[in-house]
């Protein structure tokens, strides 16, 4: 077969052969193996940024056993349970949210860089089409929005509660205001060190308690000195 020289590079050609070394194959070998995946990628309207953003959320719900579940099936089960069923659940979410920002932080050690570079990444975790940073606070906070989150005043609830402790555990910035809207959710996120002492001002179409992450009760528990 023949073979045509193309032009990369430098700094692209040497990660190439690294990579061929330590896949034991030669660099003629891996370079058709990537461009081939790569063509088919596009030829299906993706992009390199989207497979790239696939395989790392993949990797990353293998680790934590987490199962994709159809966004309609998901918010009729939250929209089913009882109000005892739901706090059980919001607790589960907090556990579950932990968990996801302490992993999180091993793989992307500065905070910002998983909203600023890797939104896809994001997207694909949680129950949402979209993630964007919509500004940049003051004092190097965020205001970072989903959209696509589905219609589930409740499931916007759960979701908030595990947002909410994922950027508490993961220790650079907290979680100030949250805001829901049918399909959208946004957050604004401040540094650790500011406004410790309040607590998340959330608010929506609707102002009821099933709006807040964590119930009335839980809150009045926050407002007490």
């Amino acid at each position: 077969m023949a073979r045509t020289n193309l032009a990369v590079d430098r700094d692209v050609a040497e990660r190439l052969s690294e990579e061929a070394r330590a896949q034991g194959k030669t660099l003629y070998a891996l370079t058709n193996e990537i461009l081939r995946a790569c063509i088919d990628i596009y030829r299906d309207g993706g992009d390199a940024r989207q497979a790239a953003a696939l395989w790392r959320a993949s990797n990353i719900m293998r680790d934590l056993d987490l199962v994709p579940v159809p966004l309609g099936i998901l918010e009729w089960l939250i929209d089913s349970l009882g109000e005892s069923s739901m706090n059980g659940l919001l607790e589960a979410m907090e556990k579950q949210g932990s968990i996801l920002g302490k992993y999180l932080s091993i793989l992307y050690p500065q905070f910002t860089s998983l909203f600023e570079e890797n939104p896809e990444v994001l997207a694909r975790l949680l129950p949402a089409k979209k993630v964007e940073i919509v500004s940049n606070e003051p004092g190097g906070g965020l205001r970072v929005r989903l959209v696509g989150i589905g219609n589930s005043e409740r499931a916007a609830r759960a979701l908030g509660r595990l947002l909410e402790e994922a950027v508490r555990s993961y220790g650079a910035l907290k979680l100030v205001e949250f805001k829901y809207a049918v399909g959208v959710l946004e957050l604004v996120l401040a540094p650790i060190d500011e406004g410790n002492a309040q607590p998340s001002r959330r608010t929506g179409a609707n102002r009821s308690a099933s709006f807040d992450p964590h119930g009335p009760q839980r809150r009045a528990e926050r407002l007490r000195p």
